[in-house]
């Protein structure tokens, strides 16, 4: 697991890394590798998923957008996701009955292919 500190220590990337073949042509940042290795490899699946197989998700960025996925952890255990455009228009939401994540949000920017931490951008 990990936490908003170990987050804050991600700016910029060394190295982009490729996603799933379920999704190709989508890579992301050493911040999201860490995310994906560190208990939640579900939520980047997740975002690559809706990125290349959610209608309005994928025509944003075939389109050149900048999006915003967030998940907000509730006290309950459960969260909610949203993915936003770059006007901050939820064009995807979901709520997540649990999870064990640990941080109360996450943020990820995905652009040009890339999915990255918020901090990385």
């Amino acid at each position: 697991m990990f936490t908003q500190e170990h987050l804050a220590n991600f700016y910029g990337t060394a190295e982009y890394h490729a996603c799933t073949p379920l999704v190709a042509g989508l890579k992301y940042t050493d911040g999201v590798k860490f995310v994906e290795t560190n208990g939640a490899g579900w939520l980047v699946d997740k975002i690559a998923i809706l990125c290349t197989h959610e209608d309005r998700v994928r025509k944003e960025l075939r389109d050149g957008g900048f999006l915003v996925a967030k998940l907000t952890k509730k006290s309950d255990g459960s969260a909610s996701f949203v993915i936003e455009d770059g006007d901050l228009k939820a064009i995807y939401k979901e709520t997540i009955s649990y999870t064990d994540i640990e941080v109360d949000n996450i943020k990820f920017f995905i652009t040009d292919g890339v999915v990255m931490l918020s901090s990385e951008y």
